[in-house]
């Protein structure tokens, strides 16, 4: 009797250890996935799932880089690997491509009304008196020139009426805000700042018809993490459904995490529009959903074509609606 207590105590011994070595395997061969963060409302899902530890709970594993220092650099770490996901604007995601990148958005998730403008300075009344003044715009982004046109045509204006000064947004309000520049075209939480010294909003691109941004991804990157992304949405969903029912701990979540007043997020948050898992399904083929992303893509890769003079963007690939179909 006594005998076999021991050998049965000694085989659950070694049974135990061998389950705790595999569980110790298994966990280390969970791959980690990077995802960019920053103080931007269609990112705070990132933030809230990251802070609750709704990602583990889903059963995967996130690295959460905080890119709000630099988004363009958040753009070139997402094409060489450094990231394996960002939330980008799809204008940025059309003209990376049309270079050669092979970015997919799976998840829509916000559409910029307010929090994107043309910030002039307070002697600046309309549009038609920007002619000869410098105005700041980033160089080579497609949203912001196409932004800048529409903008100047509103006031009979073009760009040849005007100086143009390359420069970053995260550079530009240091220029404005010493007068070297009379206009900026930026978005949050710089356009705030402006706001907050007597800069004054202008333009918004609720008058362009607003900019959409999701979540982005190499396609290569996305089709061998199937099932990942599927967990990442899937926590996406109970974040923003949170997000909608609990404003307040949001903000102070948020504005916690990014070192910024809760007024001051509570304010941006109000110039964007979070979408939900109802206006993704109509977001993405719906083109008479107010916010159509085939309508945004075909403006865009006209003005594309236009400015690089060729017609060679491939459109077919750019949304990836399967994640969004599973919910």
């Amino acid at each position: 009797m006594y005998i076999g207590l021991v050998v049965f105590a000694f085989i659950a011994f070694v049974g135990l250890y061998y389950f705790q070595k595999t569980r110790v395997i298994e966990v280390k061969n969970i791959q980690t996935i990077t995802i960019g963060t920053s103080y931007w409302p269609g990112q705070y899902w990132i933030d809230i799932a990251d802070t609750k530890g709704w990602f583990s709970e889903a059963g995967v594993s996130i690295n959460a880089v905080n890119t709000q220092e630099d988004y363009y650099k958040s753009i070139d770490d997402l094409l060489s690997g450094k990231l394996d996901l960002q939330v980008l604007a799809l204008s940025d995601v059309l003209e990376m491509n049309s270079k050669g990148a092979n970015f997919v958005m799976i998840l829509p998730t916000d559409v910029s009304l307010d929090g994107e403008g043309l910030v002039v300075q307070p002697e600046i009344k309309t549009i038609g008196m920007l002619k000869g003044k410098k105005i700041g715009v980033e160089s080579g982004e497609v949203f912001s020139e196409m932004f800048l046109d529409v903008a100047l045509n509103r006031g009979g204006l073009t760009r040849d009426d005007i100086e143009i000064v390359l420069v970053s947004p995260e550079r530009a309000n240091g220029l404005f805000l010493a007068n070297e520049i009379d206009a900026i075209i930026t978005w949050d939480p710089y356009l705030s700042e402006l706001m907050n010294n007597d800069g004054k909003v202008l333009f918004t691109v609720r008058d362009a018809g607003g900019s959409i941004s999701g979540l982005v991804g190499r396609k290569d990157f996305i089709d061998s993490h199937i099932d990942e992304i599927k967990k990442i949405v899937g926590t996406w969903k109970r974040a923003t459904e949170f997000i909608a029912s609990n404003k307040t701990e949001t903000y102070a979540i948020i504005s916690g995490q990014y070192k910024f007043p809760i007024g001051v997020t509570e304010k941006m948050s109000a110039r964007d529009y979070i979408l939900s898992v109802e206006d993704n399904k109509r977001i993405m083929s719906d083109s008479t959903f107010v916010y159509s992303i085939p309508k945004a893509i075909e403006m865009l890769k006209s003005y594309i074509d236009k400015e690089s003079g060729g017609g060679s963007l491939d459109i077919t690939q750019i949304i990836d609606e399967q994640f969004i179909k599973g919910l």
